[in-house]
């Protein structure tokens, strides 16, 4: 559906005419609020990406992710994230030590990534981080750790997870079974080690 919307914004707009793009645009995705004529970023105004602020330029950008409310909630759903990584790294064969399908180590690598960063998102929540102020980067991240008394260890974990899963795996597209494997290993045993 997502991909019909852009297209028929574009016909629509060439038979009505560009002076009614917010108009049309809000017939097609009413959530979206419209203060500037839409343009190239259009497609990301129906994701609800991108807000804008009164004058027109772009404001901020959303992180369109469930927040959990508790520790166990945000432990249990990146223990579901890692699964579904270990089953997605399964769909590419190995052989000679390499995986042959990047797409999945890839696909596979971001989410087991992801579901490290969930597992601190549900640890900070429990030391007192409000939802609405968790982590949105990298840098938040090591940020937050560095003010928890939790022995380095944390900070480590994280450096490893970031640089094996998220650098290498996901955006090197790293074809290593050894590595890879380690990789999921790192994200295993932080989830494990905030679970306590």
């Amino acid at each position: 559906m997502k991909r019909l919307i852009f297209p028929l914004f574009i016909i629509i707009s060439l038979f009505i005419g560009a002076d009614h793009q917010p108009a049309i645009a809000n017939v097609i995705c009413p959530v979206a609020n419209f203060t500037v004529s839409p343009d190239t970023h259009l497609i990301l105004y129906f994701c609800n990406i991108i807000q804008y602020n009164n004058q027109g330029k772009m404001k901020k950008y959303k992180k369109i992710t469930k927040i959990f409310k508790t520790k166990n909630e945000s432990i249990k759903e990146a223990r579901r994230y890692y699964q579904n990584a270990k089953q997605t790294l399964r769909k590419s064969k190995n052989s000679g030590g390499r995986y042959q399908d990047v797409k999945y180590v890839r696909d596979a690598s971001g989410m087991a990534y992801l579901s490290a960063l969930m597992a601190i998102d549900g640890y900070l929540i429990q030391k007192g981080t409000d939802t609405n102020k968790l982590p949105k980067n990298i840098s938040e991240y090591y940020r937050a750790i560095a003010k928890l008394p939790k022995d380095g260890k944390l900070n480590t974990m994280l450096n490893n997870v970031y640089d094996d899963l998220h650098v290498w795996g996901y955006y090197r597209g790293m074809q290593s079974v050894k590595i890879i494997n380690v990789a999921f290993g790192e994200a295993k045993e932080l989830i494990d080690y905030l679970a306590k």
